[in-house]
């Protein structure tokens, strides 16, 4: 983690119903996304997982199990 780096906090998984908090988590996502260097990490180290995380930041995937 870079210093200096100031992080939101973590989305609530837990929050019921769960189809209500999608938009805070691809928010949370996309400002993640955003990061320099995270999405190319990510990508390098996992393509699916990166894959299915440009599918939620570009509003494709609103299933809230599958966003999870």
């Amino acid at each position: 983690m870079p210093l200096g780096l100031d992080l939101p906090a973590w989305p609530d998984l837990n929050r019921t119903p769960e189809a209500a908090a999608v938009p805070g988590w691809r928010a949370w996502l996309e400002w993640a996304w955003g990061i320099p260097g995270f999405a190319e990490a990510v990508t390098v180290a996992s393509p699916t997982l990166a894959a299915q995380i440009g599918r939620i930041t570009a509003g494709n995937l609103d299933d809230a199990r599958e966003v999870r």
